[in-house]
């Protein structure tokens, strides 16, 4: 068997000693950037990967109806300066990729951007056109 009395200077209650904190460097103040705005023409994309995105959910035909829909959230007062109203479908162009969306409407948004599920923005860039077919 193990000899216990054999290992006199070994404790079960030893503590390894912690390395001495040293302060992190600091780094540089980052430079102030330009926000990113949409174009006159254009409204800039902010995609979102939805709570239910993933190949578990595309797998399952139960969960189908979880998945995000196609649509596009603009700017309540931008939407009114277009007469787009909830549910209308939208042309939303970029890149030479063309997609039908219908729109939301959302107050929170700013008036130069548009809000859409990473599932319905593939092929299109950073920013957008939309018309009304």
């Amino acid at each position: 068997g193990l000899d216990v009395d054999a290992w006199p200077n070994v404790s079960i209650e030893a503590h390894a000693p912690l390395p001495q904190r040293t302060l992190a460097a600091t780094s540089p103040a980052p430079t102030a950037t330009p926000p990113r705005t949409g174009s006159p023409d254009g409204f800039l994309v902010v995609r979102y990967r939805s709570l239910f995105a993933g190949a578990a959910v595309e797998r399952i035909p139960e969960l189908q109806f979880q998945r995000p829909a196609a649509e596009i959230e603009i700017s309540h007062a931008r939407a009114r300066e277009l007469g787009i109203r909830t549910g209308d479908q939208l042309d939303v162009r970029s890149n030479g990729t063309s997609k039908m969306l219908a729109a939301r409407l959302n107050r929170r948004l700013r008036p130069d951007v548009v809000r859409i599920a990473d599932d319905h923005a593939d092929g299109l860039g950073d920013v957008v056109e939309i018309t009304t077919p």
